[in-house]
């Protein structure tokens, strides 16, 4: 075998993707139980299942929706891998990404509808895997905006010469 054809031993990339998903998504499930062993407070504490998506917007039977939010998370990793490899986002946004995205669609399969039982203001109420997934989106963009004008920016820079010699050549 030639170095060529040797595979990576360890890819650390990787294994931030995979912490940071396995965190979001163990979290997401321990704070899910916890809610809904503890029932509601009626302050912020308000544990509902959630058969839609958005909010309750939009409604599609179980077996649908899995298999097109399955679709989405695989072109989001997809995507999402390619953007860690040219370093335009953290490997840890693209597993917080994927391991909310893993706890809503665990939820789907098991129980047929997502817990939710954060109850915030002027938002809804949504559970940990929804605020990961919002955070690492924002994070997502943040990264590729500020990558792209950093490429932008190197781009206007005139390129650096060396001062041409006046003097005759001997």
């Amino acid at each position: 075998m030639t170095p060529n054809q040797i595979p990576p031993r360890n890819n650390p990339s990787l294994r931030w993707v995979l912490g940071a998903a396995i965190g979001v998504f163990a979290a997401d499930q321990m704070l899910k139980t916890l809610a809904f062993s503890m029932g509601g407070n009626d302050t912020w504490l308000f544990p509902i299942l959630n058969p839609g998506t958005g909010w309750g917007f939009f409604y599609l039977p179980t077996l649908q929706l899995v298999v097109v939010v399955s679709a989405v998370a695989v072109g989001a990793g997809a995507l999402g891998w390619w953007l860690v490899n040219r370093r335009m986002i953290s490997p840890v946004v693209l597993g917080i990404v994927l391991g909310g995205i893993l706890g809503n669609v665990y939820d789907r399969v098991a129980l047929g509808a997502v817990r939710d039982f954060l109850d915030i203001p002027q938002v809804g109420i949504v559970n940990l895997a929804d605020i990961a997934i919002a955070i690492g989106c924002v994070a997502w963009i943040m990264g590729v905006v500020r990558s792209h004008l950093r490429g932008r920016h190197n781009q206007n820079q005139l390129p650096q010469t060396r001062p041409v010699s006046t003097a005759p050549k001997v």
